[in-house]
C-alpha cells in the first residue's frame, strides 16, 4: 500500500494506492456515514454496502444533475443526516462528483471519502476537490471544490470493468506524462513494447504491479499539480489538456469520457504543432501511443458544433479562451487563443 498526501487549505487529503475498500470503517471511526453508490455498484458489492445506511442513485453521466441532487438531499434529511456525519462516494467519477458536490452543499459541509471504482476516478477524477454537475449540455458548469479527507484506490475493484472502461480511463494518465512528465509518457512507451494489440492490454497492466504503479505516479502527478494551484486559477489548467474540445466531443457524440479525450489531446497536439511550439515527430509519438492503446485518434468532426460548445466553456472569457499547448512532451503551456483564431486552426487542420 502507498499513503499519498495532499495538502490543502483546509488540511491533508490522505489517498492510500492498493488499500482494500473494506477498511473504510477504519477511517470514519465512530462517526456515522452515509454511502451514495449507484445501481450497477449496489449489485455487484451488495453485500459490502447494505450493511450500511446507502443512497443508490441511477448509473449513467446523464444522471449527474441537479434534479438527482435533490433527490438525495431528501434522503439525508429522511436519515436525519447532521454535520458529524461523514458522506462517502463509492463510484466512478460520476458518483465522486456527485458525492462531492452534495459533500460540500448540504448543511455547509459534510467529511468525505471517495471510494473510486473506475480507473479513471483513481487516477483523475476522484482527486483533487473538483466537483462538477452537468446542466443542460454543458458539463460540470455548476460545481464546486471540497477536498476529500480520505481516497481509496483498490485496484482489486477495476476487476469487474470492461476492457473498454480500462483502455479509456488511460487516457487522463497518458495526460498526466503528457502535460508534467516525459518520463511517465516514456513508460507507457516501454509498456506498449509489451502489447501485441490492444486486446491484451488489459492482461499485461493486471501483471506483477503495473496498474498500482500507474495509478500511484497518475496520483502523484496531480497533487503535485494541484497542491501550487488548489483553484485552478493558473498552472492548474495544464491538466485540461485535451478537454476543452474533447468534453465537447463527448457531449455532442455520447463518447466515453477517455476516448473523447484522445481525439481532443491529439487535436491539441496538432494545434500546439501548428503553432510552432510541438514538434513532428512529437506529434506522432502521441498519436501512436493512444492507437497503440486502443483510443481513438482520427475522427471528424462537426468544427461548428464543437465551437459552439467551446463558447460555453468555463474557460472562456470574453472572446478567447485558455487553450492547453504542448512546448513538447512533459512540458504543457497555457496560451490564450481567440474562438476567432481557434476556429480557423481547426478548419485548416479538419
Amino acid at each position: 500500500m502507498n499513503l499519498i498526501e495532499l495538502n490543502h487549505h483546509n488540511g491533508i487529503s490522505k489517498i492510500f494506492v492498493n488499500k482494500p475498500y473494506q477498511h473504510l470503517t477504519e477511517l470514519v471511526d465512530e462517526r456515522e456515514f452515509v454511502v451514495i453508490t449507484d445501481t450497477n455498484l449496489i449489485k455487484i458489492y451488495q453485500d459490502f454496502l447494505w450493511k450500511f445506511k446507502t443512497i443508490v442513485v441511477p448509473a449513467g453521466e446523464q444522471f449527474k444533475k441537479l434534479s438527482e441532487i435533490e433527490q438525495i438531499y431528501q434522503k439525508l434529511i429522511d436519515y436525519e443526516v447532521n454535520r458529524e456525519y461523514c458522506l462517502i462516494g463509492f463510484g466512478g467519477g460520476v458518483i465522486c462528483d456527485i458525492a462531492g458536490f452534495v459533500a460540500s452543499t448540504f448543511m455547509r459541509g459534510l467529511k468525505l471519502i471517495n471510494i473510486p471504482t473506475t480507473l479513471l476516478a483513481q487516477t483523475d477524477s476522484a482527486i483533487g476537490g473538483k466537483n462538477g454537475v452537468n446542466f443542460l449540455q454543458y458539463k460540470n458548469i455548476i460545481g464546486t471544490y471540497n477536498q476529500p479527507d480520505y481516497v481509496i484506490c483498490d485496484t482489486n475493484l477495476l476487476k469487474t470493468l470492461p476492457e473498454k472502461e480500462i483502455r479509456s480511463a488511460l487516457a487522463e494518465s497518458i495526460k498526466a506524462g503528457l502535460v508534467y512528465s516525459e518520463e511517465f509518457f516514456v513508460y507507457f512507451e516501454n509498456l506498449n513494447q509489451k502489447i501485441s494489440s490492444p486486446q491484451n492490454l488489459i492482461s499485461i497492466i493486471f501483471e506483477d504491479d503495473i496498474l498500482e504503479n500507474i495509478i500511484k505516479t497518475a496520483v502523484q502527478i496531480k497533487v503535485s499539480v494541484v497542491e501550487k494551484d488548489e483553484y485552478d486559477v493558473s498552472n492548474r489548467r495544464i491538466l485540461n489538456f485535451g478537454h476543452t474540445i474533447g468534453h465537447s466531443i463527448e457531449s455532442i457524440y455520447g463518447m466515453r469520457h477517455g476516448e473523447s479525450i484522445s481525439i481532443g489531446m491529439v487535436t491539441a497536439a496538432r494545434i500546439s504543432n501548428k503553432l510552432g511550439y510541438l514538434s513532428d515527430y512529437d506529434v506522432e509519438r502521441i498519436k501512436n501511443l493512444l492507437s497503440n492503446f486502443g483510443l481513438p485518434v482520427d475522427f471528424i468532426f462537426d468544427i461548428n458544433l464543437v465551437m459552439k460548445l467551446i463558447e460555453k466553456d468555463k474557460k472562456r472569457s470574453s472572446d478567447s479562451i485558455n487553450f492547453v499547448l504542448l512546448e513538447r512532451i512533459g512540458k504543457a503551456k497555457i496560451a490564450e487563443l481567440s474562438l476567432s483564431n481557434l476556429k480557423n486552426i481547426l478548419n485548416d487542420l479538419y
